[in-house]
């Protein structure tokens, strides 16, 4: 069995931080955003930051050859 590809947040990542930045925001990778329900950190790909909002950012790339899910909360 093939194991699987972990270069595609990588590759995400290249795509929604250029993204991002033409959007005018500032960004900040890999942030702690809380606590998990069972106690441990929860991190995120991005904080997106502009005129004094921000949104987290998750993205994720199925490793089933479907298309790429980025996920933003306030």
């Amino acid at each position: 069995m093939t194991p699987p590809n972990t270069n595609t947040g990588a590759v995400l990542e290249a795509m929604i931080l250029p993204a991002l930045k033409r959007g005018h925001c500032s960004d900040q990778t890999q942030v702690r955003a809380g606590i998990r329900c069972g106690g441990g950190t929860h991190m995120v790909d991005a904080l997106a930051e502009k005129d004094g909002s921000n949104v987290l950012v998750s993205w994720k790339w199925p490793q089933t050859g479907r298309h790429p899910v980025t996920c933003a909360a306030r």
